[in-house]
């Protein structure tokens, strides 16, 4: 004799909708590089504010020691301004450098969570819609639920 069970009520989850309202808008922000709040704009910015006041710090490091070391050698004039120039040039250029390198692998970070994040807006949606596992399904080329076979008339056995 088959047993009837009873299903619950649908309900939503009341933090299901807050969730994705914040996460979509977020994970479209760093996706695409649009919007993206201040907090995270630094992360791929290239030649910021703070990085020019680091490299400001350091040539003034540079500089001061490089007058410094003048002084105790008693060594004045285009020598010492060349050797300064020098180190600035070697630490601007490399500092730059680096610069431009994190700020790619900040963004490279940014889409790769935009889109983590977008994908879990997917999956959230999908699991409250009850279709997540139609979808696992699709992507691994599992049917969920046999096919019936559809026969025209004229191949029908």
């Amino acid at each position: 004799m088959p047993v009837k069970a009873t299903l619950p009520d649908y309900a939503l989850d009341p933090l299901y909708q807050k969730s994705q309202d914040v996460l979509f808008p977020m994970g479209t922000a760093l996706a695409t590089g649009q919007g993206i709040p201040d907090y995270y704009k630094t992360i791929g910015e290239i030649g910021g504010k703070e990085f020019e006041d680091v490299l400001g710090m350091g040539i003034r490091d540079i500089t001061r020691t490089g007058l410094e070391t003048g002084a105790r050698l008693k060594s004045r004039g285009p020598r010492t301004a060349f050797g300064i120039e020098q180190a600035v040039g070697d630490f601007s250029k490399r500092m730059r450098f680096e610069d431009l390198e994190s700020a790619k692998a900040g963004r490279k970070f940014m889409l790769g969570t935009g889109i983590e994040t977008l994908s879990g807006v997917r999956a959230g949606a999908l699991s409250e819609t009850g279709m997540y596992c139609l979808d696992i399904c699709n992507i691994f080329l599992i049917s969920p639920v046999s096919t019936p076979q559809v026969h025209s008339p004229q191949t029908n056995p």
